[in-house]
């Protein structure tokens, strides 16, 4: 993980090798940690199982790609507030009504976990909110969001919670836990 103190490590050895001046220490000191974090790692190893993966990144490498081209910290600087500004502005999503199987351990088919939740836009990810499930539980979930490819998941679309409401007049009364689910997630009800 990139922390400061591993930029203030590597600028002070470049420094005490003499591979670059005082002023360009300063100044690599100064580039903001996400602007080292967003660089494509170097290298990696697999680690444990499953093909994880522990990415490894060349501080030393970027920093002198860095003074080579000042512009590529201005870009990536950039590119994070503009992404920032998008968040900001709030993320498009749809509400959307769901069928989902549940299975038990042995594969056997328990019932039908059924609900509401939401997709960000350019996810492939339902988010549920308010389900019901065969267990009998009104607010559980069996996961915390189903792929949206699953066979096991069947789903409608709504823009507006307007349109929800004409369809499925039974989540009026949920409002307020469909409001509190979309501040956690940082959205606004539309």
């Amino acid at each position: 993980m990139i922390d400061r103190d591993m930029i203030e490590s590597l600028t002070d050895n470049l420094l005490s090798k003499k591979e670059i001046s005082q002023k360009q220490a300063n100044w690599l000191k100064r580039i903001p940690i996400y602007v080292w974090k967003s660089q494509t790692p170097t290298s990696f190893h697999h680690t444990g199982l499953y093909f994880n993966a522990t990415n490894h990144y060349d501080l030393k490498l970027y920093a002198e790609e860095f003074l080579k081209d000042k512009s590529l910290v201005q870009d990536s600087i950039n590119e994070h507030r503009k992404s920032k500004k998008a968040k900001a502005a709030g993320v498009n999503y749809t509400f959307a009504t769901y069928k989902h199987n549940v299975w038990s351990r042995r594969r056997h088919l328990i019932g039908k976990e059924y609900g509401l939740g939401f997709i960000e836009e350019g996810s492939n990810k339902l988010i549920p909110m308010i389900s019901h499930n065969p267990r009998g539980s009104m607010f559980g979930r069996d996961k915390s969001y189903y792929l949206l490819n699953s066979r096991n998941l069947d789903y409608d679309e709504f823009n507006k919670f307007s349109e929800l409401i004409k369809e499925y007049p039974e989540y009026l009364s949920a409002k307020k836990k469909i409001q509190e689910e979309l501040k956690y997630h940082k959205l606004q009800i539309k």
